[in-house]
């Protein structure tokens, strides 16, 4: 397939991309995998040329692509003058069939600070690179540059440096608002309940440190940024986009990580009657209301949850309010969005006209572990193990009423102990909260329902109410 032609649809597929180097070199990249592709405008690949490899940007002769190939030349030039450490440009110019290319050596065993940061810094070395992050931003800022999609993939880490990408994001400033601005939405990246403001405030400013109408306006920032990332997410989740594949269908839409549209899931989901009809599926829900299974297709896991209609009046109900996957597809990245564990969204569909009007489908990937409730009863599990992760549980119950969310379902059989780490599942029945007393009063009902869960079970009842007395005692 032709590079022109994988831009224009959207879908990475094996291409080929030859320019001419000089009057007698003639080069040939073979593009092997996508790093990012946006539809119609340009596309990010890692590709090998005489056995090197490379990372390209390719980008089709249109004007807003070609003003994104002007800007990635001005970004680069920018950051290079400054000194910042980028990658090394091999070749920028012409391609054929009327493309320009920006052709980057490739940095070996570097990581995205996205792989470094997927989960809470805790270890030393997080630490150190969230340090070298902040000042690496304060060095931006007095160098005069922000960067306007700082997001952790745009960063590489290795070692002590870390290589800033995407340069066409890059521009000059004067403005001190702005500068402010830009350090919100890079503190914006990281989710909220990881409360990080601080460490990079403490890096990212040396002489303003006490002004604290300067701390304000920061912070301000942040949480300006943090409220417009969530928004702008939480609608991109339901459209046509990079992360993103949305199909129409005969009886409804589709949408799916783009991840995974080569996974066989969108072929299991054309006929939502017969999702649990193949061998590989282990049932584990056979409800009116909704049936789950485990699915799995090639070599790959997945939880799959089917919402039912139980008759005609459920019909319409269903009709005429959000569908439940579809709280749950939503429920799930804002979670996420957050720094929340649960298992990762993958799909959903929603049925909305035709014989399959009412149902809507939700796929999850599995996550390996025990429920709550098996997990207690493991005679197997040390008492000091058992404390560890009751104290968990009831942390990541707390981040999320900090965060106003009520859960909706706080039965043990919820959470999912992988690895001595809960993980919160079932979500169409969560809900954000504004009301002051309204939370007060949901709290207080999903802990009496969390704690009912330990009546008939001796041990974890006494440890959960071990620790409840112990924070309560704290608080106090």
């Amino acid at each position: 397939m032709k590079v022109q032609e994988v831009i224009d649809n959207g879908t990475f597929a094996p291409c080929e991309v030859e320019l001419r180097v000089s009057d007698k070199d003639t080069r040939v990249f073979s593009c092997q995998s996508s790093l990012r592709l946006l539809p119609g405008r340009r596309i990010t690949a890692l590709a090998t040329s005489d056995n090197k490899k490379y990372v390209i940007k390719i980008f089709p002769q249109q004007r807003r692509s070609l003003n994104e190939y002007e800007n990635e030349i001005a970004g680069y030039e920018l950051l290079h003058t400054a000194s910042f450490d980028i990658p090394p440009r091999i070749y920028h110019g012409p391609a054929q069939d009327k493309l320009n290319i920006i052709v980057y050596q490739y940095i070996s065993r570097a990581r995205t600070l996205l792989e470094v940061f997927a989960k809470k810094p805790d270890s030393r070395q997080q630490q150190t690179v969230l340090n070298h992050f902040s000042q690496l931003l304060s060095r931006l800022h007095r160098s005069g540059l922000i960067h306007e999609d700082p997001h952790l993939a745009n960063f590489l880490v290795k070692g002590d440096t870390i290589t800033v990408l995407d340069a066409g994001a890059v521009r000059r400033v004067g403005n001190e608002a702005l500068f402010e601005k830009n350090y919100g939405l890079f503190v914006a990246q990281f989710p909220v309940s990881w409360r990080i403001e601080q460490k990079v405030f403490e890096h990212y400013v040396r002489e303003k440190k006490d002004d604290e109408r300067y701390h304000s306006r920061l912070q301000e920032q942040v949480e300006l940024n943090q409220q417009w990332r969530e928004k702008h997410y939480l609608k991109k989740i339901y459209r046509e986009c990079t992360a993103f594949h949305v199909k129409s269908m005969l009886f409804g839409k589709l949408i799916i990580d783009r991840d995974y549209i080569d996974s066989g899931l969108m072929k299991l989901l054309d006929n939502p009657h017969r999702v649990f009809d193949g061998n590989d599926v282990v049932m584990l829900k056979e409800g009116n209301s909704s049936t789950v299974g485990l699915v799995k297709l090639n070599q790959v896991e997945y939880v799959i949850k089917r919402y039912n209609v139980k008759n005609a009046a459920h019909r319409i109900k269903n009709m005429l309010r959000e569908s439940r996957a579809s709280r749950s597809w939503r429920n799930a990245h804002d979670l996420l969005l957050r720094g929340l564990p649960t298992a990762k969204p993958i799909a959903m569909l929603d049925c909305v006209k035709g014989k399959f009007n009412g149902i809507s489908i939700f796929v999850m990937e599995n996550v390996p572990g025990t429920n709550s409730a098996d997990y207690f009863r493991q005679q197997d599990v040390s008492h000091e193990s058992k404390q560890t992760v009751a104290n968990r549980m009831l942390a990541l119950v707390t981040e999320l009423h900090q965060e106003r969310i009520l859960h909706g379902d706080l039965k043990s059989t919820n959470f999912i102990i992988k690895d001595d780490e809960p993980v919160i599942v079932d979500l169409d029945s969560m809900r954000i909260v504004g009301g002051h007393s309204s939370m007060k009063s949901g709290v207080r009902k999903e802990m009496q329902r969390f704690n009912e869960n330990w009546i008939n079970d001796p041990e974890p009842q006494a440890i959960f109410n071990e620790l409840t007395q112990m924070n309560t005692s704290g608080n106090n």
